[in-house]
């Protein structure tokens, strides 16, 4: 998979939005104090870069990109992001810009 992208942009923020897990956007609201329509694209400031490699196993999957990690779960059938803004940390669990509770 060759995917090239450059500063997050959204051009559709509801559709952004039905992407992500209920329980990100939950937090999201939460944290920012407005709905996610509004919270989404002030939280993506960042780059990406290219991906770097994909996995997936069982209802779980993992994008790596050059500058950011992104996890996704399986809703009802389709895939939902359920962190972004993922940096590794030594032995620890991944920090997340936008995850769920």
């Amino acid at each position: 998979m060759r995917v090239a992208r450059t500063a997050h942009t959204i051009e559709d923020p509801a559709k952004a939005c039905a992407a992500l897990a209920p329980d990100v956007v939950s937090e999201l609201e939460k944290s920012a104090g407005e709905p996610c329509m509004e919270a989404l694209p002030e939280e993506l400031t960042a780059t990406s870069g290219e991906v770097r490699s994909t996995s997936a196993e069982g209802q779980s999957a993992q994008v790596v990109f050059e500058d950011d990690v992104v996890f996704l779960g399986l809703f009802d059938g389709r895939w939902k992001v359920t962190a972004m803004g993922c940096t590794p940390r030594h032995e620890r669990p991944y920090d997340c810009a936008i995850k769920g509770s």
